[in-house]
């Protein structure tokens, strides 16, 4: 009751939050219900939820969700939505099959939240933190990921097509069965990454930094790894036909990574291609003819 309470005011803040007439002549007035609501929202309890893949309870709110679902669709301009999710954490939030394509979440506090199948095309979460959350089967295609957090995270079988997520942290995340079609992942780490049979082809991954990751029967076809560090990398199975590598790729491949580079020998071979235009040379993996 006490919660169904706090909903309600939360709801008539942002009712009045929508009042065109207090945010364009009332700025001191608006800050004070942004204070208000940031109180509230600090206020909400988080359940324990039993799941049976990890065996143990896991926080969840609902009432933390609800509020981000009621600002996303509210007529908040989008400053004052911004001061709110810079100050109000939605960790925990319980955001499964949430609609919220589009929206601009940009620095948003999404630890530990649940988002399963989840429509999050073309949203944009920029230096977001949703480390610990669970994101299986969720829609990123084309949504803007820059130097988000998302370590420890559960993404098996989402899609991610053109996503931008330059300097991403994907450390001990799961990424199994992902879908990364064509995107941008410049400067993204993958320290301890499961990747076994993600789909990577024409995606540019340079200067990334893969350290004990399993790429096993990934697909990096086509994939930019120019400047791309494989340490201990785990390779089995990957297909890397036509990847774009830099010239000392394969030799500092051996150095780091010797059974890899064994596998990889094996099945390519380092082909040339001049580029008259550029006047520049690009190198790449070319399977070998059996």
């Amino acid at each position: 009751e006490e919660q169904r309470t706090k909903i309600r005011m939360l709801l008539d803040l942002l009712h009045t939050l929508d009042s065109v007439r207090l945010q364009a002549k009332d700025k001191s007035g608006l800050g004070k219900m942004i204070d208000r609501l940031v109180a509230l929202s600090s206020s909400f309890v988080v359940h324990k939820e039993w799941t049976s893949e990890k065996r143990s309870p896991v926080g969840l709110s609902s009432e933390r969700a609800l509020l981000l679902l009621a600002l996303v669709h509210s007529q908040m301009d989008s400053a004052s939505f911004q001061k709110i999710r810079e100050r109000v954490s939605f960790s925990g939030a319980d955001l499964r099959n949430a609609d919220l394509h589009g929206v601009d979440l940009s620095r948003i506090d999404l630890r530990y939240s649940n988002l399963e199948n989840a429509n999050m095309e073309g949203t944009r979460l920029d230096y977001a933190d949703l480390r610990g959350a669970k994101l299986t089967g969720v829609n990123f295609n084309r949504a803007s990921l820059v130097e988000t957090i998302l370590i420890s995270t559960d993404l098996r079988g989402s899609k991610m097509n053109e996503a931008k997520m330059n300097s991403a942290k994907l450390d001990s995340a799961d990424l199994s069965n992902v879908t990364l079609h064509k995107a941008i992942l410049h400067s993204a780490t993958f320290i301890h990454t499961q990747m076994c049979n993600a789909i990577l082809n024409e995606a540019d991954v340079t200067n990334g930094f893969l350290f004990g990751t399993n790429i096993c029967n990934a697909n990096f076809s086509k994939t930019l790894l120019n400047r791309a560090t494989f340490t201990n990398v785990r390779v089995a199975g990957a297909h890397l036909d036509e990847a774009i590598i830099d010239k000392d790729w394969l030799d500092q491949l051996k150095e780091k990574n010797p059974e890899a580079v064994q596998e990889l020998s094996a099945k390519y071979r380092m082909v040339t291609d001049s580029i008259t235009i550029k006047d520049s040379m690009i190198f790449r993996l070319s399977p070998r003819v059996e």
